[in-house]
């Protein structure tokens, strides 16, 4: 999987010329031919849905009609400009450094084919030591079948994905989105949500980190991820280093190890790093060990590490570990944050755990402390875990209880003969939980070839916003403890007999 670095940027190869006293011609006439490639960069390039491939694409009145094309005419430090709609492209590659700018996620759709299951590629792949930047679309539906990232492969230099959203996309490793040892990925804001990753045992059906390093920042959502044969529904991280500041990590789902993350390290000398300030892990399951997250290696010569401040752990489930597991080689740090309503036990220590696990000044959901082998009634603990300094009344948005969002789906969607057909569906939400959930927000991923499509809705008070291509979205805005609503869709759809359609909904609130 490792790829080789391109050659140094331009800017590494000026400040050498720069700093030197003495210039021969031949070295005045290098720094001149730089310097002209330097001016030349920084073009704008456009793509919008009926634009042709041909010239430049350098003129918003001429835009081509692929971002491929456009690519492929630009050179380092342009920008890509993409105008609403949906681009229907696959192995997208990109080898140096641009800017790619969307016109919103909810606008601006990157897929690797209309219908995810017959995507043939991953949607983006990017090879070489480049900077490059993504902000403002939609990757979806990529398929990198026995191979890595599914939506998005990063493999050498440095990523910025900004404002963007990763939804169905499916890899053996990395779902959603892979990084490699050597390159770097800079994750702000939305969302990676309703990746798989199908390899076995592989895992991260979001995110992997593979000797890379992931760097997260602001509100993103990484929701609805599967590793369906592996570890790491959220967050896989193997050997390289994650920091994770404020992510909303909620309703992932591994067969075995981390549902919500999953560190450990296959190297002899390496560590992986795992580094978690603020956010929530909510809600996440997993199979074996670690709901929320585990934490392991197989021998004394490899470390995984896991830092943990201020961080709600909630609700997750696992046989071992409902929220946390330490086993071997791992170790876990954790302060300042709260586990409660877990699976018992909550926080578990394997017996052939090699290093303390400290789970200090933290809320269990009881005054009294934890659970199991701790002294109270809280969370369960288990194995010699250090649960010194609990507190003792719950710091804020850590309640002994709290919202409990559900939502589901009942529709009769297999084809049993050709033809347009008539169908109905009807999505019911509701909080039951005893506390309010804030800003809540419905969306609807449409089965493909839905049309005719009539919505009423009864119960709780929606507001539709944005209509994505594809999806309904409905603001609910705060959900009172027992509110419920419930949404019905009628249409037609025309199916192909023994097929199945694939309607995906989703509940998401600021509040757990």
């Amino acid at each position: 999987m490792k790829v080789p670095s391109s050659s140094p940027p331009l800017v590494r190869l000026l400040r050498p010329l720069v700093a030197a006293v003495l210039l021969t011609g031949l070295a005045l006439a290098l720094l001149d031919a730089l310097s002209g490639g330097l001016r030349a960069a920084g073009t704008q390039r456009y793509v919008a849905p009926g634009g042709t491939d041909a010239g430049a694409c350098d003129s918003a009145a001429q835009p081509c009609a692929t971002l491929t094309y456009a690519l492929g005419q630009a050179a380092s430090g342009d920008t890509v400009v993409i105008s609403p709609g949906i681009y229907t492209e696959s192995g997208v590659t990109i080898t140096r450094s641009v800017q790619i700018e969307g016109s919103g996620a909810a606008s601006t759709i990157l897929q690797a084919h209309a219908d995810p299951a017959q995507a043939a590629d991953r949607v983006f792949l990017i090879t070489t030591d480049s900077a490059v930047t993504i902000t403002a679309l939609t990757i979806r539906h990529g398929r990198a079948s026995g191979d890595y990232g599914g939506g998005l492969a990063v493999l050498g230099g440095h990523v910025t994905l900004s404002d963007a959203h990763v939804i169905s996309n499916t890899a053996a490793l990395g779902g959603g989105i892979y990084v490699a040892g050597g390159a770097s990925l800079q994750l702000s804001g939305g969302q990676v949500m309703g990746n798989v990753a199908d390899g076995d045992p592989l895992g991260g059906g979001g995110i992997a980190v593979y000797g890379g390093a992931l760097t997260q920042t602001g509100a993103t959502v990484i929701a609805h991820n599967r590793a369906a044969a592996g570890h790491g529904g959220g967050v896989y991280l193997v050997n390289g280093s994650a920091w994770l500041d404020g992510a909303a990590l909620h309703h992932n789902d591994s067969r075995d190890h981390g549902g919500g993350v999953y560190v450990t390290a296959d190297t002899v000398g390496h560590t992986a790093r795992l580094t978690v300030t603020g956010g929530r892990l909510v809600e996440n399951s997993a199979g074996d060990s670690g709901g929320g997250l585990a934490v392991t290696v197989n021998r004394s010569d490899m470390r995984a590490t896991a830092v943990l401040s201020g961080v709600a752990v909630l609700s997750n489930t696992a046989p071992l570990g409902g929220s946390v597991h330490q086993a071997s080689g791992g170790a876990i740090t954790f302060t300042h944050g709260c586990i409660v309503g877990n699976s018992a036990p909550a926080v578990r220590r394997a017996p052939d755990a090699l290093f303390p696990l400290q789970a200090r000044a933290t809320w269990w959901g009881s005054g009294s402390g934890p659970g199991g082998e701790g002294p109270g009634s809280g969370d369960a603990v288990a194995g010699s875990v250090d649960y010194g300094n609990f507190l003792t009344l719950p710091p804020p948005g850590c309640g002994s209880t709290d919202c409990d969002l559900s939502v589901r789906t009942t529709a009769p969607l297999t084809a049993t003969r050709p033809g347009a057909q008539a169908i109905t569906y009807t999505i019911a939400f509701s909080n039951r939980g005893p506390a309010p959930a804030r800003s809540v927000v419905l969306t609807d991923w449409l089965p493909i070839g839905l049309t005719d499509l009539q919505v009423t809705t009864e119960g709780a008070p929606l507001t539709p916003t944005e209509t994505w291509p594809g999806a309904l979205i409905w603001q609910a805005g705060d959900l009172a403890p027992g509110a419920a609503g419930w949404v019905t869709l009628t249409g037609h759809i025309s199916p192909v007999p023994g097929s199945a359609f694939t309607n995906t909904v989703a509940i998401t609130t600021t509040t757990f």
